[in-house]
């Protein structure tokens, strides 16, 4: 028996419509392809409005911080989360990497340690997808991509536990040669949605 799919999508981009955005939303669009019926909520990072990372904010969403609130819930109950992020000097802009940093009450079981003395993860439920563009070209990454958010994103969320299911690099992507003018790219965007969705589906099957 197939259980209904949800999906939460984080798109940390600062501007609406710009590169990394517009492959996410090929991605996405080839998720529903195979999902018609999954939910998808899609949250840009610099809507959260999240205060700094502080001693009060590790537990829990603060009481000015409703959608974060929300977000979190969502992520508690989905099945994947899909990233679509820019590079900003190697790594993600700010309020993603603050996002992660303060999902850290939710993630991680502080009542036990794992054989590293580490607090175990808690988002086994989640099969992960990372999208990053940046302006080096694609094979140039290939010789540095331990340097780009694509690692260091699957290295988070792998210590949180999730499952990682894929991830993309979109090089050579500048405000002069956007995303949106690339009909090839958000194709094979597209095409990488629906396999992604594959997998959630086989899961949700078992």
């Amino acid at each position: 028996m197939t259980s209904k799919v949800s999906i939460v999508a984080l798109a940390a981009s600062p501007e609406k419509g710009m590169n990394s955005d517009t492959l996410l939303e090929a991605f996405l669009e080839g998720i529903k392809e195979v999902l018609p019926m999954a939910d998808v909520d899609k949250y840009y990072t610099m809507d959260l409005v999240l205060a700094p990372y502080c001693h009060e904010c590790s537990n829990e969403p603060q009481k000015d911080e409703k959608v974060f609130s929300e977000l979190v819930q969502k992520l508690q109950k989905a099945q994947g989360v899909v990233v679509g992020t820019p590079t900003y000097n190697f790594n993600v802009p700010s309020g993603l990497k603050n996002l992660i940093d303060r999902i850290g009450f939710m993630s991680l079981d502080y009542r036990k340690k794992n054989i590293l003395g580490q607090p175990p993860g808690k988002l086994g439920h989640l099969k992960t997808y990372f999208i990053v563009s940046g302006g080096t070209p694609s094979s140039i990454h290939r010789f540095i991509f331990f340097l780009y958010p694509g690692f260091w994103l699957r290295v988070a969320f792998t210590y949180y536990y999730a499952k990682h299911g894929g991830s993309f690099y979109g090089g050579g992507l500048t405000f002069r040669n956007q995303a949106k003018d690339q009909p090839k790219l958000l194709k094979k965007m597209k095409n990488k949605g629906r396999r992604y969705g594959k997998k959630l589906k086989a899961r949700s099957e078992r």
